[in-house]
């Protein structure tokens, strides 16, 4: 793939959308849109987001020590626009919108009850960089949607949370899973097909899917390797 060079930039940077919840001084809760977001610790759960410039959010969580990350889905698009796009330091933005909103569970921060996932989190440190800062988070509890039961590693479908997705200028929605993490490390052969080449996902004796992988053939099996031409049969082959 040829490549050519950009002047440093933020540019584009494709990253999931969170609404990071405060409450003003006056007990107006505030909802800023964050995209600059992930995770720095597992254990402890820490949540970590980063943002440039003057903004009341950053001053609030300065202050409090506290605040909510609310996942925004594709459903909160216009929600999550309206509180990007105006400054919290002059309006309610919640009541001007008519958002609904709770307090958590474990830390008084404000939760938008339209999000499927929110993290209530304990202000740990702030990293500050260039223009912006990053403020790292303990995870203190987590609210999550009654639908979404099953929340182990891999089991949450993400099509069906439906998150919005943001890359500048422009917000996305996910499309279909096309993998699980870890298949790379399943036993896997590489052949060469004098036509044309095709990728075999499968395990031994649980059916075949084929994907065009040009000139290379690649197959799997629990304890066999094949080649596979189009419109003749399996010829068996050793193992690479």
């Amino acid at each position: 793939m040829a490549k050519h060079s950009l002047t440093p930039q933020r540019g584009f940077f494709p990253q999931p959308s969170y609404l990071i919840g405060t409450y003003k001084e006056n007990g107006d809760p505030n909802f800023a849109l964050i995209t600059w977001i992930t995770f720095c610790s597992a254990n402890p759960p820490m949540f970590m987001f980063a943002s440039a410039g003057k903004k009341i959010t950053r001053e609030l969580v300065e202050k409090n020590k506290i605040f909510s990350a609310n996942l925004v889905t594709t459903e909160m698009m216009f929600l999550a626009d309206y509180f990007g796009m105006n400054s919290g330091y002059s309006s309610n933005k919640v009541s001007d919108i008519g958002v609904e909103c709770s307090i958590g569970e474990i830390l008084p921060v404000p939760i938008l009850n339209l999000s499927p996932w929110v993290y209530e989190c304990q202000l740990i440190d702030i990293v500050l960089q260039g223009n912006g800062a990053i403020y790292i988070g303990e995870v203190k509890n987590i609210q999550v949607d009654e639908k979404i039961q099953d929340t182990s590693y891999g089991k949450i479908n993400m099509t069906d949370i439906d998150p919005l997705i943001y890359a500048p200028g422009n917000y996305y929605k996910i499309g279909e899973s096309i993998g699980q993490v870890g298949f790379s490390k399943q036993k896997w052969f590489i052949f060469k097909d004098r036509k044309k080449g095709f990728l075999v996902k499968t395990a031994y004796n649980t059916g075949f899917e084929f994907i065009a992988a040009g000139s290379t053939l690649w197959g799997r099996t629990a304890t066999h390797s094949f080649a596979l031409q189009m419109g003749s049969r399996a010829s068996w082959t050793d193992k690479c």
